[in-house]
């Protein structure tokens, strides 16, 4: 190294005396911690690194006129290696789930070196690894918030600078012109490199890389902070086994639950219901298939037969969830960081456990046409799709809301007039509230939903629909999950929040699926 900086000419690095410059450079690594503690969701690396770091930035100042001892060079460069080994392991965690051990990394790596940061030259490259810090967490940020943490950053550099360089400069220092001329091509063309490398953004997803482990996890129960406002689940985390329950209704305030970088509008499907027995929905297909954590097209039902193309979605969880992946459908392809995944008879997949906050997934689906012409062009078949007579059952609906159907499609001669002229039937003479009774003792809620208070949340709606329409011979379901959310252009994203939780109807066209 020696050699490499005589020809470079680099000057040698004066000792740090500004005990203001190193605390803009402390400043900005604490900048660093506070992105991974909000973005990345961690927590003890950052808290015990922002300890230590503190330590050391005290013990580098007392000692930075000493010489440096050997054993204790031996004893940072055997940390160093600690970290590195901390870091394999820690990336073989995110196969699983775990997230940053990049950064954890990196923030082992400042800790560590801030018991030696004794030169200038030092502090710039603690202020350099903590800006590499924040561009990982920039990886996980989705909103302008992180404007601000990057903006304090280039305000403690600007302060170090001023603090450690404008006030001690020397008049006859030498700038080495060799030097920078070297840096600068090497930026240049290590930037030119990096574009060519990194994957741009385009139409076509590209694979991820999937290493295959062992599967020893078990889809075990347990329920973890389901917050599925509208779904109860009945002892398992992963959402295997829930219901909707007419008469239940959690609180949905207006917390964030997940960021959706998503180049499509969409419902963000998740559990799906064929079966209504007094008052509540549940699943009479129990079956499922076990999948890989990425899951390629070849393993998914071919794409719709009128297709328009696909959109790439990325979900980051906000706050526990179950262990339920929340997606537009169809679904041609999916990764995400579990040990394993499993496909219910319905279309949806479930994570081993619950998902925990920073936990992200991505999906590929399609984008069917499902335009007024195209379904049209589908007759009404009477025959149940799937082999699931439930999907023709309408669980013991009245006598007069079958009737009801009946006068709101006259004069329906297709499959799509009929399921259109119901909806808007129930959209002119019912009202939305989430203001809303308890369904009487005794009352079925879909007769008292359509002949007595003829008010209602998406769940009343979406079942006096999928009922009605199944009296009619229209095969349906109930299918549960969150609306898009309120979608910011700027960033390419939607925040999908606690009162976005939504539930509607699934219909059967014979010539193009569930709709």
């Amino acid at each position: 190294m020696a050699p490499v900086t005589r020809w470079l000419r680099l000057p040698a690095s004066p000792i740090e005396h500004s005990i203001e410059g190193r605390a803009f450079v402390f400043s900005g690594f604490s900048v660093a911690m506070l992105a991974i503690a909000l973005y990345g969701q961690d927590y003890i690396v950052p808290i015990l690194a922002f300890v230590a770091t503190a330590i050391g930035h005290v013990v580098s100042y007392r000692e930075r006129n000493r010489k440096r001892g050997l054993w204790r060079q031996v004893f940072l460069a055997a940390l160093v290696f600690g970290a590195l080994f901390y870091v394999i392991a820690d990336s073989a965690l995110a196969l699983f789930g775990g997230v940053l051990p990049q950064a954890n990394f990196a923030i082992l790596l400042v800790a560590i070196t801030s018991f030696d940061l004794k030169t200038r030259r030092n502090c710039y490259s603690s202020m350099w690894i903590s800006l590499a810090i924040l561009y990982l967490a920039a990886v996980y940020a989705w909103d302008y918030a992180f404007g601000i943490l990057l903006a304090l950053w280039a305000l403690y550099l600007a302060g170090f600078w001023i603090a450690s360089h404008l006030k001690r400069m020397e008049a006859g220092v030498r700038v080495p012109a060799r030097a920078l001329a070297l840096m600068l091509a090497a930026a240049i063309l290590g930037g030119v490199g990096w574009f060519v490398a990194v994957p741009q953004p385009s139409g076509v997803p590209i694979s991820p890389l999937v290493i295959s482990l062992p599967n020893f996890s078990n889809f075990k129960g347990g329920l973890e902070s389901p917050a599925l406002p509208l779904v109860q689940l009945t002892g398992d985390s992963t959402g295997a086994s829930s219901s909707v329950d007419l008469h239940f209704r959690g609180r949905l305030g207006d917390a964030p639950v997940m960021y959706v970088r998503t180049g499509a509008p969409a419902y963000w499907r998740g559990l799906v219901f064929d079966e209504y027995r007094d008052g509540a929905w549940t699943t009479t297909n129990h079956g499922y298939r076990e999948m890989q954590p990425y899951v390629p097209p070849r393993f998914m039902p071919p794409a719709p037969p009128h297709n328009l193309g696909t959109f790439v979605q990325t979900f980051r969880v906000l706050r526990p969830l179950p262990g339920v992946i929340n997606a537009a459908y169809p679904i041609q392809s999916l990764y995400a960081p579990v040990a394993a995944l499993r496909e219910d008879a319905y279309g949806t997949f479930h994570t081993p456990d619950a998902l925990r906050p920073g936990q992200t997934y991505s999906v590929v689906s399609y984008l069917p046409d499902l335009s007024a012409d195209a379904l049209r062009g589908d007759e009404l078949e009477r025959v149940a799709p799937q082999n699931n007579p439930a999907y023709l059952d309408p669980g013991g609906l009245s006598a007069r809301a079958r009737q009801m159907a009946v006068e709101a499609t006259k004069g329906a001669s297709n499959e799509f007039d009929a399921v259109m002229a119901l909806t808007g039937y129930l959209q002119r003479g019912y009202q939305y509230t989430l203001d809303l009774p308890r369904v009487p003792a005794g009352r079925d809620p879909v007769d008292w939903f359509l002949f007595d208070v003829k008010t209602g949340y998406c769940e009343q709606f979406a079942t006096a629909e999928t009922l009605m329409l199944r009296s009619l011979g229209i095969p349906a379901r109930l299918a549960t999950g969150y609306a898009t959310g309120d979608y910011d252009p700027l960033l390419n994203q939607a925040v999908v929040r606690e009162h976005d939780a939504h539930a509607w109807v699934e219909v059967w066209f014979s010539g193009h699926g569930w709709v």
